[in-house]
Formats: C-alpha cells, structure tokens, sequence
C-alpha cells in the first residue's frame, strides 16, 4: 500500500516515539461490581399463540406454523399478506 509523503513523516514519527517507550495516556476506568446478583435457570419456555394474528414478526409465524404443522411457505404467505415483507 503507497502512502503518501504527509503520511510516511507520521508514521516515521509514531515508531519514533515507541522506540523511545512513550505510552499512550489513557483513562482509568472503574470498575462497579455487583456482588448480590444472583442467576436463575429459565427452563420451558415456549410460546404459546392461539391464534395466527398474535404473531409480531416472521419468527414467530414460522414458529407458529412449525407448532401447528403448517408448511414454511404458510409463513412467508401470512407474513406478506400482512406486509412483514414487501
């Protein structure tokens, strides 16, 4: 990669500078710990639609159609019938 002359003076002057052991400054950060927190499992969720027209997004129409035995193209149907997908 070419780089021009303006360029090639910054460079120079950057390794330069780390040959001589200059170190960038930087901001100390804190750090915040919460040590009461506790993880909990969430087992068995599952979406549960009665109806077609509950379903938000194409995800969840593929997901209904799937739990209903409903073919991929049932989805992608209702999602443009609803314009979910132009």
């Amino acid at each position: 990669m070419q780089l021009r002359l303006y360029q090639n003076d910054l460079v120079e002057q950057v390794r330069n500078a780390w040959r001589e052991g200059y170190k960038a400054p930087c901001k100390e950060r804190k750090i915040e710990v919460e040590e009461e927190t506790k993880l909990i499992k969430v087992v068995g969720f599952k979406l549960d639609y009665s109806g077609p027209e509950q379903c938000q997004s194409y995800a969840e129409l593929v997901e209904y159609a799937k739990q209903h035995g409903y073919k991929r193209g049932w989805a992608f149907y209702q999602a443009k019938k609803r314009g979910m997908i132009a």
